[in-house]
């Protein structure tokens, strides 16, 4: 189908963002700085907004960065303003997509350009991991901080673009869409390196991805493939080193902060001043509250704490000098403790759950907007069986049960992108559950 020039300028930028998204930062910043300046430029206005007038997921986007916007007006910190330039994303990238109609016919082009980005950032960490492995005395991956250095990246989001990945390819497999080895090679790269790097949250994204998949493709057959699927998930317990170390501690509620802090985040609540329809109103109010409720778990954790665990906090936070231990402990060790995410130097804890964030900061009224994205993503979902839109939602969703990911640029380019491409009327309403048009 031959384009316009105005819609090559727009199908250049798109791809620029999506090929950066997993990237660079500053590529997919570029991309999306042309993608609204085209929109701006092509006009049409009397055109584009009754597309977005009944669009629940519009009106769900929009009402959140209101409240990040009405926020930063509020209180007019530095922290907000850098908040709010990094979550405009979510507000203008649904804008633009739901509203040009000329961006559904061109999908597929997108698509592979994000697998394609995707498939460097999974080839680049898994090549920090084998050099890591051919000089490294270990090869226990299960800190995360020591992780994302050797795979130049953050492990949970190269797990999620992996998982993200896997489910674009399955589908491209299922209708046939260009060579059929292609989409089994670089789904293959994207299970390795999610289970070489022992990304907890994404290798049940994979299972979960796999199980619909084979359930679509073969019904009531697929029950053997689906426990060969388990069989694979569970046998890597005890193959993988990293996997057997990562969820050793999940087991044990050891190493996983999330077992600390989700507690501690729900105990935050009541904190002043906060309100349940508004919340602080303030990530900083909230980041205060979440602080001080840290802070007294870690005394009450000290408590139950062995001597060399007191002594190696109070070292490390400076506190030992008016106290003479005289003991021989050796304390080089502390930072493996049950407790160490406590010892770490850190002011900016979040809650590891979105909703449980928004909720914090912004109360019932951010809730409700999030109401409304899924009720719009339902609709869609039930009217169209946009499989597509499926896939996204069980990634980004579960990403968001586990991680801020609004609080980080690349995670609202995530969410807003992919919900957004897919949220928009197909071409031929007349989706089948057999076959799905990009």
């Amino acid at each position: 189908m031959k384009i316009n020039y105005s819609d090559k300028v727009q199908l250049f930028a798109l791809v620029l963002l999506a090929f950066f998204l997993p990237l660079w930062r500053l590529g997919s910043s570029i991309g999306f700085a042309l993608v609204v300046l085209h929109w701006f430029y092509e006009g049409d206005w009397r055109n584009k907004w009754p597309k977005l007038k009944h669009n629940y997921f519009f009106w769900g986007t929009s009402f959140l960065f209101l409240l990040y916007l009405l926020s930063a007006v509020v209180y007019h910190d530095k922290q907000s303003m850098f908040e709010l330039e990094k979550r405009i994303g979510l507000f203008l990238i649904p804008t633009v997509l739901l509203s040009s109609s000329s961006i559904k016919e061109r999908k597929s082009i997108i698509l592979y350009v994000f697998l394609l980005g995707v498939l460097f950032l999974d080839l680049r960490a898994l090549g920090g991991i084998l050099y890591h492995y051919m000089t490294a005395a270990s090869f226990n991956l299960s800190q995360g901080g020591q992780v994302n250095t050797i795979i130049h990246h953050e492990r949970p989001y190269v797990g999620a673009f992996s998982a993200l990945g896997l489910a674009f390819t399955l589908l491209f497999y299922r209708e046939k869409k260009g060579n059929k080895y292609l989409p089994l090679i670089a789904g293959s790269i994207f299970i390795i390196t999610v289970f070489i790097i022992s990304a907890k949250l994404a290798m049940g994204m994979i299972l979960v991805l796999l199980m619909i998949f084979l359930l679509l493709q073969l019904g009531r057959k697929s029950i053997l493939y689906l426990l060969g699927v388990l069989a694979f998930g569970c046998s890597t317990y005890f193959w993988i080193p990293s996997v057997h170390n990562r969820f050793s501690d999940l087991i044990e509620k050891k190493n996983e902060p999330r077992l600390f802090i989700w507690p501690s985040a729900i105990k935050a609540i009541p904190s002043n001043p906060f309100n349940h329809i508004y919340g602080t109103f303030s990530e900083k109010n909230t980041e205060i509250a979440l602080n001080k409720e840290y802070k007294k778990e870690t005394q009450i954790a000290l408590q139950t704490a062995s001597r060399w665990e007191v002594i190696a906090y109070l070292k490390k936070n400076k506190l030992d000098s008016e106290f003479d231990f005289n003991v021989p402990y050796d304390i080089k060790d502390y930072s493996k403790g049950k407790w160490w995410w406590l010892y770490a130097d850190k002011k900016n804890f979040n809650t590891h759950n979105q909703f449980l964030g928004i909720y914090l900061s912004y109360g019932l009224l951010g809730l409700l907007s999030i109401g409304f994205m899924i009720y719009g993503l339902s609709i869609q979902l039930a009217r169209y069986r946009n499989y597509y839109l499926l896939f996204s939602i069980i990634v980004i969703f579960l990403f968001l049960l586990f991680e801020n990911i609004l609080a980080k640029q690349q995670g609202v380019f995530m969410f807003g992108l992919f919900l957004s491409l897919f949220y928009t009327q197909p071409s031929n309403k007349a989706y089948s559950s057999i076959h799905i048009h990009v």
